[in-house]
């Protein structure tokens, strides 16, 4: 329960804090450069940015700590038990993350293109809303309907490729989990075969 709730206090106020040093940089940007913003996309980006990015560091924070502290109990005691066994796990997990980091460039081109169509896709569906007197005197019914249809067809497609390179990603790494663990397992065995280990 404390680890939660800390979790969450600092998730919260490490976002705020983001936030408003974002909101804070922009409004000191050059006039031209804020004249050019689109005020709904840049609220939707810099609150999902800034979200994203305190996640990010506390989970992964979190996660690198355990890993580590895991990968070396893991080292050292399977080197009391056989040295070759601990050398090829700490290769093994040498490996696995050179794989991991080759593996998540695509994963993160296709994370940044979902966010940017669905951030365009909020600013046309904002729009909807915001200029419903402009549309109803300009008869504009059908066009708006067709760039917010257009809009969504993008968030579509990106959600797509997103959604198929992290299924991708998943299976090439269940792979080489399983080729690794096996890797192990016919260390181990063989390790016992010469009776270097019980």
């Amino acid at each position: 329960y404390r680890s939660l709730m800390l979790y969450t206090k600092l998730q919260v106020d490490s976002f705020f804090s983001l936030e408003s040093r974002l909101i804070s940089h922009i409004q000191h940007c050059e006039p031209s450069y804020v004249a050019a913003i689109d005020p709904p996309y840049m609220s939707r980006r810099v609150n999902n940015d800034a979200n994203e990015v305190s996640i990010f560091f506390l989970h992964n924070g979190i996660q690198l700590v355990t890993s580590l502290v895991s990968v070396v109990a893991i080292v050292v005691i399977m080197g009391t038990i056989n040295l070759l066994l601990s050398a090829v796990c700490l290769a093994l997990t040498a490996a696995a993350w050179l794989a991991y980091r080759r593996l998540q460039e695509e994963l993160y081109r296709r994370n940044i293109s979902y966010k940017e169509t669905f951030s365009h896709y909020a600013t046309c569906e904002l729009m909807q809303y915001s200029q419903v007197a402009f549309i109803r005197r300009h008869a504009l019914f059908k066009v708006f309907g067709a760039r917010l249809e257009q809009a969504f067809q993008g968030v579509r497609d990106a959600s797509y490729a997103n959604n198929r390179a992290q299924a991708n990603m998943t299976c090439r790494a269940d792979a080489i989990i399983a080729v690794f663990q096996a890797l192990l397992v016919f260390v181990g065995a063989w390790q016992i075969s010469q009776g270097n280990m019980q």
